[in-house]
């Protein structure tokens, strides 16, 4: 980082083009094997000095070099580190994936700025489109949308029709969230309403070449990460709690209690002008709270997808929230950036439609508009006492629960409620029935101590859960992978013919020499695919049947060893399947043979989110 430090003055007094003209320097140093990392740091700091007015710090170039190293980087703002590891990332021309729900304007601005491209993905462009993104320096996209087209590229029916170049860098922001809590989501391509290629979140990520992350709250899982992905957790700078205040858990007699002592907190809180945070979870309990709610005259906030809690910090505001979503901290006041740019979309302006500077300068002005009102708001918020959170449940990891608290800031308050007739203290509960009722609700730091040792036990029993469930999915995807490459070879390849041959053995090459002659190229892959995408949907099946048991079970350790045994041998099977009825349909198949032109299209199923 010193380094850095010392190329600051010269790259100051370099004018825009020459600072641009680095990035082609450093381009060609890098494929001549030298190292360009301070430099490109330097370079790609200054150009955000420039574009964004902002001044990364050197924990920000510290979390970058983690994720240059192939780690998690554990900040409270990541927005710079991405920007400087992607720049760097994306210096070899091999392409590196942004992975974020968010708009990485930072990022984009800057990166554009030093002469990269960057393009996003979105789920409505067609294959051509999708092509053209794909073949930017930058692709910035939800990490779903780069799985679909991961299996849409493996069904592909020739050479030159992947959409992806290879899975070499990506960068997840919200880290934590993607590799853990999405990491058993799964995602299928349909065809008649039949799956014919799933994956998950988290086998997907696990095939990058280089992976890494950015993550608020990470270190509690570094175990977990380690052993799923290989990353470690790399903690970069400490958080400053200023005034907020952590309070220890209330327990309640029974749920119902709990929730009206929610409701009612929060309207207490509301007359004092202080915004409430409520995360419920469960959508009962979530729906519950509304009834509540509505019954003290309070209407909660609602929600915008794309940024549910950009009106959580404005004065008196009571939002319920149900799931993370990619905030990673409330501001008070609100999101007044994010406030000017819906004005102007509820204005009819397009920003796909119009220039990017009558799109900038409509934003503009009105964030100039908003700035006084929101000013107001922010001051009220704040001398109220700042953002009070109320969890209605504890979560299953301490890393959830600190992402939670920190959404307060350095400012205001937070406390978790829970219920004597909670499943998982039923212990706690045996030995304060009869008294609770008296004296609801029962807090203190002793009650706080003894639920928290309880949520240990019950992280690490589904921590070690998960890394179970990891195991037998790599199971999963290992044969997946070595489908594909069968695939990729017969179809793809550039001498199918000989790979056909080199499967088929030589019990069946002599035979199928001679019937091949007869079976043009196009029939011949046309029949190769059909088999080969017929047989792993069945095999996926089958598979995923095995897992889906295996998780109802918790994955015991007999069941487990069972099923890998099981997997290993029908892979074999599956292979010699294959060799039989590509030979057999290719001796049965006229050389006119083309797959008909009525099946129905590959589509993509629902989401399938994770069963833990």
């Amino acid at each position: 980082m010193r380094k850095a430090d010392r190329l600051r003055r010269s790259i100051e007094r370099l004018p825009d083009q020459e600072l641009k003209a680095r990035t082609w320097e450093l381009r060609a140093r890098l494929a001549g094997g030298g190292a360009v990392l301070t430099e490109a740091f330097a370079v790609a700091r200054e150009a955000a000095w420039r574009v964004r007015g902002r001044r990364y710090t050197a924990d920000d170039l510290r979390a970058a070099r983690a994720l240059h190293r192939r780690s998690v980087a554990e900040i409270q703002d990541g927005t710079a580190a991405v920007t400087l590891a992607a720049y760097l990332g994306a210096l070899d021309g091999r392409g590196l994936h942004l992975m974020t729900d968010g708009q990485a304007a930072e990022t984009s601005a800057v990166c554009r700025f030093l002469g990269l491209s960057v393009a996003t993905l979105t789920g409505d462009q067609d294959d051509g489109e999708r092509e053209s993104v794909y073949a930017a320096d930058i692709t910035v996209g939800p990490v779903k949308e780069f799985a679909y087209d991961y299996l849409s590229d493996n069904r592909c029916s020739g050479p030159g029709e992947r959409l992806q170049r290879e899975l070499h860098r990506a960068v997840v922001t919200d880290a934590d969230l993607v590799l853990l809590d999405q990491a058993f989501d799964r995602l299928m391509v349909s065809r008649d309403d039949v799956p014919m290629a799933a994956i998950t979140v988290g086998e997907y990520l696990a095939l990058y070449e280089h992976l890494c992350g950015v993550s608020p709250v990470a270190a509690t899982e570094a175990g977990l990460l380690s052993a799923c992905y290989g990353l470690k957790v790399t903690l970069v700078g400490t958080a400053r709690r200023g005034t907020r205040r952590d309070h220890p858990d209330l327990m309640y007699a029974n749920a119902e209690s709990k929730l009206r002592a929610i409701a009612a907190a929060a309207a207490e809180y509301r007359e004092e002008g202080r915004p409430v945070l409520i995360h419920a979870g469960e959508p009962e309990l979530a729906d519950r709270l509304h009834d509540l709610l509505t019954g003290h005259g309070i209407t909660p906030a609602p929600a915008h997808p794309r940024r549910p809690l950009a009106r959580a910090g404005e004065a008196g505001a009571v939002t319920l929230m149900r799931e993370f979503g990619p905030e990673s901290k409330v501001i008070l006041g609100g999101d007044l950036d994010w406030l000017a740019e819906e004005k102007v979309l509820v204005s009819g302006l397009d920003p796909v439609l119009t220039t990017a500077e009558a799109w900038e300068g409509a934003v503009a002005a009105a964030r100039r508009s908003l700035l006084p009102a929101w000013t107001a708001s922010r001051r009220r918020a704040a001398e109220a006492g700042g953002l009070v959170i109320l969890g209605a449940q504890r979560l299953l990891s301490r890393r959830l629960e600190r992402r939670l608290r920190e959404l307060a800031g350095q400012q205001g308050h937070t406390r978790f409620l829970v219920a004597a007739d909670e499943d998982w203290l039923a212990a706690l509960a045996r030995a304060v029935r009869g008294v609770i009722e008296d004296i609801e609700p029962m807090g203190g730091r002793l009650m706080g101590y003894t639920i928290n040792r309880i949520q240990r036990g019950r992280e690490r029993g589904n921590t070690a859960f998960r890394q179970t469930a990891f195991e037998c999915y790599a199971v999963r995807s290992g044969i997946q992978q070595a489908v594909y490459g069968l695939r990729r070879g017969l179809v793809e390849g550039p001498h199918p013919l000989a790979a056909l041959l080199a499967m088929a053995g030589e019990e069946h090459a002599a035979v199928l020499r001679a019937g091949a002659a007869g079976c043009g190229a196009q029939a011949r892959a046309e029949l190769i695919r059909e088999a080969v995408d017929e047989a792993w949907a069945a095999f996926q099946a089958e598979l995923q049947a095995m897992l889906d048991d295996l998780w109802e079970a918790t994955f015991p350790d007999p069941e487990v060893a069972a099923f890998k045994d099981t997997a290993a041998r029908r892979l074999e099977e599956l292979q010699q399947e294959l060799r039989t009825t590509i030979v057999r349909r290719i001796l049965e198949r006229p050389a006119w043979y083309t797959r008909p032109a009525g099946d129905a299209p590959w589509t993509r199923a629902p989401d399938h989110p994770g069963p833990g």
